[in-house]
Protein backbone atom coordinates (compact mmCIF):
# COMPACT_ATOMS: atom_id res chain seq x y z
CA UNK A 1 0.00 0.00 0.00
CA UNK A 2 3.18 2.50 -0.67
CA UNK A 3 3.17 3.76 -3.78
CA UNK A 4 6.00 5.54 -5.99
CA UNK A 5 4.60 9.04 -7.40
CA UNK A 6 8.18 10.01 -9.18
CA UNK A 7 11.12 8.11 -10.79
CA UNK A 8 13.96 8.63 -8.43
CA UNK A 9 17.15 10.62 -8.30
CA UNK A 10 18.93 8.27 -5.46
CA UNK A 11 18.91 4.61 -5.34
CA UNK A 12 17.42 3.55 -2.11
CA UNK A 13 19.69 0.30 -2.37
CA UNK A 14 22.41 1.92 -3.43
CA UNK A 15 22.41 4.43 -1.01
CA UNK A 16 22.41 1.59 1.79
CA UNK A 17 24.62 -0.79 0.39
CA UNK A 18 27.39 2.12 -0.55
CA UNK A 19 27.07 2.71 3.35
CA UNK A 20 26.95 -0.48 4.69
CA UNK A 21 23.34 -0.09 6.09
CA UNK A 22 21.64 -2.37 8.24
CA UNK A 23 18.26 -0.06 7.60
CA UNK A 24 17.31 3.10 5.41
CA UNK A 25 14.11 3.80 6.54
CA UNK A 26 11.42 6.34 5.09
CA UNK A 27 9.44 7.70 8.48
CA UNK A 28 10.29 7.43 11.85
CA UNK A 29 9.07 7.79 14.61
CA UNK A 30 5.22 6.34 13.53
CA UNK A 31 3.85 5.28 16.55
CA UNK A 32 5.12 2.94 19.75
CA UNK A 33 5.52 0.14 21.37
CA UNK A 34 5.25 0.00 25.72
CA UNK A 35 5.13 -2.15 28.84
CA UNK A 36 6.91 -3.97 31.34
CA UNK A 37 6.60 -6.95 28.87
CA UNK A 38 8.67 -5.24 26.35
CA UNK A 39 11.25 -4.64 28.81
CA UNK A 40 11.93 -7.76 29.84
CA UNK A 41 11.37 -9.20 25.84
CA UNK A 42 14.65 -7.01 24.81
CA UNK A 43 16.51 -7.93 27.83
CA UNK A 44 16.04 -11.49 26.78
CA UNK A 45 17.41 -11.02 23.44
CA UNK A 46 19.67 -8.58 23.72
CA UNK A 47 21.17 -8.76 27.83
CA UNK A 48 20.58 -4.98 28.03
CA UNK A 49 17.96 -2.98 28.08
CA UNK A 50 16.12 -0.04 25.67
CA UNK A 51 15.02 3.30 27.40
CA UNK A 52 15.06 5.83 25.00
CA UNK A 53 15.25 6.17 21.43
CA UNK A 54 15.68 9.39 18.80
CA UNK A 55 17.40 10.23 15.85
CA UNK A 56 20.45 11.70 16.05
CA UNK A 57 22.78 13.40 13.23
CA UNK A 58 20.18 10.86 10.94
CA UNK A 59 20.71 7.73 12.34
CA UNK A 60 18.96 6.01 15.40
CA UNK A 61 20.82 6.94 18.56
CA UNK A 62 19.62 4.59 21.63
CA UNK A 63 19.85 4.71 25.36
CA UNK A 64 19.27 1.91 28.27
CA UNK A 65 18.88 2.43 31.83
CA UNK A 66 16.82 1.50 34.66
CA UNK A 67 13.31 2.24 33.02
CA UNK A 68 10.39 0.17 34.30
CA UNK A 69 8.20 0.64 31.32
CA UNK A 70 9.66 2.17 27.99
CA UNK A 71 7.89 3.17 25.02
CA UNK A 72 10.32 2.90 21.97
CA UNK A 73 9.25 4.66 18.76
CA UNK A 74 9.04 2.88 15.95
CA UNK A 75 10.43 2.61 12.17
CA UNK A 76 7.67 3.02 9.91
CA UNK A 77 6.81 0.23 8.35
CA UNK A 78 5.51 1.38 4.52
CA UNK A 79 9.22 1.39 3.35
CA UNK A 80 12.58 0.45 4.52
CA UNK A 81 15.54 -1.35 2.67
CA UNK A 82 17.29 -3.55 5.06
CA UNK A 83 19.87 -6.12 5.00
CA UNK A 84 18.47 -9.26 5.16
CA UNK A 85 21.73 -11.38 6.54
CA UNK A 86 21.80 -8.68 9.59
CA UNK A 87 18.01 -9.64 10.54
CA UNK A 88 18.82 -12.83 10.12
CA UNK A 89 21.77 -13.28 12.17
CA UNK A 90 21.37 -15.53 15.31
CA UNK A 91 20.63 -12.94 17.93
CA UNK A 92 18.14 -11.10 16.04
CA UNK A 93 16.40 -14.28 15.00
CA UNK A 94 16.40 -15.06 18.81
CA UNK A 95 14.56 -11.36 19.40
CA UNK A 96 11.50 -12.25 16.65
CA UNK A 97 11.33 -15.79 18.78
CA UNK A 98 11.02 -13.84 21.76
CA UNK A 99 8.92 -10.99 20.14
CA UNK A 100 6.22 -13.18 19.01
CA UNK A 101 6.02 -15.71 21.94
CA UNK A 102 3.17 -17.85 21.66
CA UNK A 103 1.36 -15.09 19.96
CA UNK A 104 1.83 -15.67 16.25
CA UNK A 105 -0.71 -13.96 14.28
CA UNK A 106 -0.85 -10.83 17.42
CA UNK A 107 -0.54 -7.07 16.30
CA UNK A 108 0.19 -5.95 19.49
CA UNK A 109 4.13 -6.71 18.47
CA UNK A 110 4.61 -6.14 14.83
CA UNK A 111 6.58 -5.82 11.81
CA UNK A 112 8.12 -1.91 12.76
CA UNK A 113 9.06 -3.25 16.49
CA UNK A 114 10.62 -6.20 14.78
CA UNK A 115 12.96 -4.39 12.59
CA UNK A 116 13.32 -1.39 15.20
CA UNK A 117 14.80 -2.85 18.34
CA UNK A 118 17.38 -5.19 16.10
CA UNK A 119 18.42 -1.80 14.79
CA UNK A 120 18.69 0.41 18.06
CA UNK A 121 20.30 -2.67 20.17
CA UNK A 122 22.76 -3.99 17.69
CA UNK A 123 23.84 -0.76 14.94
CA UNK A 124 22.37 2.48 15.63
CA UNK A 125 24.95 4.10 13.56
CA UNK A 126 23.70 1.60 10.74
CA UNK A 127 19.89 2.63 10.82
CA UNK A 128 19.79 5.98 8.89
CA UNK A 129 16.63 8.13 8.16
CA UNK A 130 16.31 8.90 4.89
CA UNK A 131 14.87 12.20 5.13
CA UNK A 132 17.91 13.94 6.99
CA UNK A 133 20.06 12.04 4.76
CA UNK A 134 19.21 13.73 2.00
CA UNK A 135 17.46 10.64 0.29
CA UNK A 136 13.77 11.79 -1.06
CA UNK A 137 11.54 9.45 -2.68
CA UNK A 138 8.00 10.69 -2.17
CA UNK A 139 6.71 7.83 -1.51
CA UNK A 140 2.80 7.70 -1.16
CA UNK A 141 1.34 5.89 1.77
CA UNK A 142 -1.89 6.76 3.47
CA UNK A 143 -1.72 10.19 2.08
CA UNK A 144 1.37 11.55 2.72
CA UNK A 145 4.19 11.56 1.35
CA UNK A 146 7.50 9.54 3.04
CA UNK A 147 5.48 9.32 6.00
CA UNK A 148 5.30 13.33 7.17
CA UNK A 149 4.68 15.48 4.34
CA UNK A 150 0.56 15.31 3.91
CA UNK A 151 -1.08 15.09 0.56
CA UNK A 152 -4.05 17.30 0.62
CA UNK A 153 -6.23 16.47 -2.51
CA UNK A 154 -7.96 13.68 -0.52
CA UNK A 155 -8.90 10.54 -2.22
CA UNK A 156 -6.87 8.36 -1.81
CA UNK A 157 -3.75 7.40 -4.06
CA UNK A 158 -6.07 6.02 -6.88
CA UNK A 159 -6.97 9.48 -7.10
CA UNK A 160 -3.41 11.00 -6.87
CA UNK A 161 -2.83 8.47 -9.84
CA UNK A 162 -5.36 10.02 -12.49
CA UNK A 163 -4.88 13.61 -11.51
CA UNK A 164 -0.72 13.90 -11.14
CA UNK A 165 0.79 10.50 -13.03
CA UNK A 166 0.81 12.13 -16.51
CA UNK A 167 2.30 14.77 -15.37
CA UNK A 168 4.85 13.53 -12.56
CA UNK A 169 5.35 9.87 -13.31
CA UNK A 170 5.05 9.03 -16.93
CA UNK A 171 7.30 6.08 -16.57
CA UNK A 172 5.15 4.92 -14.10
CA UNK A 173 2.35 5.39 -15.44
CA UNK A 174 2.96 3.77 -18.81
CA UNK A 175 3.92 0.19 -16.88
CA UNK A 176 1.43 0.44 -14.44
CA UNK A 177 -1.67 2.67 -15.08
CA UNK A 178 -4.03 -0.50 -16.10
CA UNK A 179 -3.12 -1.95 -12.40
CA UNK A 180 -3.67 1.16 -10.53
CA UNK A 181 -7.13 2.26 -12.10
CA UNK A 182 -8.42 -1.45 -11.79
CA UNK A 183 -7.45 -2.09 -8.09
CA UNK A 184 -4.36 -3.94 -8.20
Amino acid sequence: DAFPTKVWEQDPVAVAIRHDLNILFDNFPQGSSAGTDLREKIKEAYHGTLCQLKLENGHLKAEGGNCVKPRIPNIHGFFHITNLDFYRNDENLNWSRIMIGNHKFSRRWDDQLAVTVPAAMRAPDKSWDMNTNNVTLEVYHNSFYDGHVRWRGGGGFQHWWRQYSDERFKEGRAQCNDWIRNGG
